[in-house]
């Protein structure tokens, strides 16, 4: 399941990313501005000399580059609120144990005797039967040579199709320049 949320994550920014794409290059549809340059035609520096008068585009092209680099980052980023699954169900779980243990302790002391799962641990403090019981309920060690300490976000950063897509479309703004 864990697989399948990382797969549906990168999905889910790369047809962001490919809609964002369509929306710079102008596919077959229906225009929708996105952006807005002004077009100012302005004086140079000398001031009254008709030869100093230039167009000028804000924000400039390079503003503009950079504007949609930063955009194509949050939209990667967005993956950084969704918690891995392992994560979420190992601490789920620890809670519930303690929760359980609890439980148990409260339910022994007012019964006037010892838990019942660990009447053996009867001369044991309660930090070795906390230990015992912490034991008894621990969930198999996840496997080492899967990502699951690694959260999603660094994931979807490190995918290749991503990438080349931002690459991508930071290309076709440069040839909107040209």
């Amino acid at each position: 399941m864990d697989k399948e949320m990382e797969k549906a994550l990168k999905s889910a920014v790369k047809n962001s990313l490919v809609d964002l794409q369509k929306h710079i290059k102008g596919e077959m549809q229906e225009i929708v501005p996105i952006f807005r340059i002004y077009t100012i035609i302005s004086n140079g520096s000398s001031g009254n000399n008709d030869a100093d008068w230039m167009v000028v585009n804000e924000p400039s092209h390079l503003q503009l580059k950079t504007s949609i680099s930063d955009f194509i980052q949050l939209i990667i980023k967005s993956t950084s609120v969704v918690y891995r699954l392992e994560v979420v169900f190992r601490s789920q779980h620890a809670k519930v144990v303690e929760t359980n243990y609890k439980r148990e302790q409260e339910n022994a002391t007012n019964s006037g005797g010892a838990m019942s799962r660990h009447n053996d641990n009867n001369n044991l403090t309660e930090e070795q039967k906390w230990d015992a019981y912490k034991l008894k309920n621990a969930l198999p060690e996840p496997d080492k040579r899967k990502s699951y300490d690694k959260p999603y976000v660094e994931l979807v950063t490190k995918s290749k199709d991503i990438n080349v897509l931002a690459d991508h479309i930071t290309k076709i703004v440069d040839e909107i320049k040209a």
